[in-house]
């Protein structure tokens, strides 16, 4: 019965320290990691739903997410999205979104770093607006915040 104390102990102290969560501040999220940005699609497919934007900031023309949705059982693909019809404002606007392609019915909480590129919505920019310049107002579905990208 002692020796099974030290065992039963050992188990125990292993268990928590697997168990503990990470608090980390969605500041300190390390975007950096992200090797390879993906470029934006122009698509009139609607965005998925369920899927929420944690953070996201812009790197000179790539905008990095952290976004939380369910499933997880297959491979899971991302990708932003856009019309890339712009909303007259001053600065223009436009709706990005992340299209999910998760086919199953799998209820695990999954988290996940993205980065996209962003060259095709300025170019676009530059083509209607004959500009080189300019600032777009980046708003992403799934997040209450926008982005202001200046190039």
């Amino acid at each position: 019965m002692k020796a099974l104390a030290p065992t039963t102990i050992l188990l125990l102290a292993l268990f928590n320290i697997g168990c503990q969560k990470d608090n980390k501040d969605p500041e300190d999220i390390d975007f950096l990691s992200i090797s390879r940005c993906s470029d934006l699609l122009i698509s009139a497919d609607d965005f998925s739903e369920n899927i929420d934007v944690e953070l996201y900031k812009l790197e000179g023309d790539n905008l990095e997410m952290t976004v939380k949705h369910s499933g997880g059982c297959k491979t899971i693909g991302y990708a932003l999205i856009t019309d890339a019809s712009f909303m007259e404002s001053n600065p223009v606007q436009v709706n990005l979104g992340i299209k999910l392609s998760d086919n199953d019915d799998c209820e695990a909480l999954i988290e996940e770093k993205l980065c996209f590129s962003l060259t095709k919505i300025k170019e676009l920019y530059q083509q209607s607006y004959q500009s080189a310049q300019g600032t777009i107002v980046i708003n992403v579905a799934g997040s209450a915040t926008s982005l202001n990208y200046s190039f």
